[in-house]
């Protein structure tokens, strides 16, 4: 398992760099950007963070949707990599997320971890999770399914 910054054959980003790029558009609010990442079927699966009304989305328009609301509800948001690392193309992330409501302002910390997968360069998708037990499983789970 790594945890350093590669570059994959050919000049691709390796999978951990692709992880840290979404990080970065999205810190940057560059929704378009963020978005052109997101192929047809990417499934974003939000399911695992126990808040109300998250559901999985399917593909860059409801992706897309899924950002918009998220920072409609919390405009100043930023997102801090813990730790990463990678087995083979599976991406375990833990991530900070610092934030205020737009209705009441109030500075709130949001802890949690992301299970990314990516097959030939290319993300096929993303579960996030607030017990890091379980997604540490999901992880391993996934890594041990694909080989690596």
């Amino acid at each position: 398992m790594t945890e350093g910054r590669d570059r994959g054959a050919a000049g691709e980003l390796a999978p951990a760099d692709r992880v840290r790029l979404g990080i970065d558009l999205y810190n940057a609010r560059d929704l378009d950007g963020l978005v052109a990442l997101i192929p047809d079927g990417f499934v974003h699966d939000m399911r695992g963070t126990g808040i109300p009304g998250m559901e999985v989305y399917v593909g860059p328009g409801a992706y897309r949707r899924f950002l918009e609301e998220w920072l409609e509800a919390f405009p100043e948001s930023q997102l801090e990599i813990e730790s990463i690392e990678t087995a083979g193309e599976v991406v375990f992330a833990v991530i900070r997320q610092e934030m205020r409501g737009a209705s009441g302002g109030v500075p709130v910390t949001f802890r949690y971890a992301s299970v990314t997968s990516i097959r030939d360069g290319v993300g096929t998708a993303s579960e996030f999770h607030t017990d890091l037990k379980r997604a540490r499983e999901r992880f391993n789970l996934l890594a041990g399914a694909a080989g690596a």
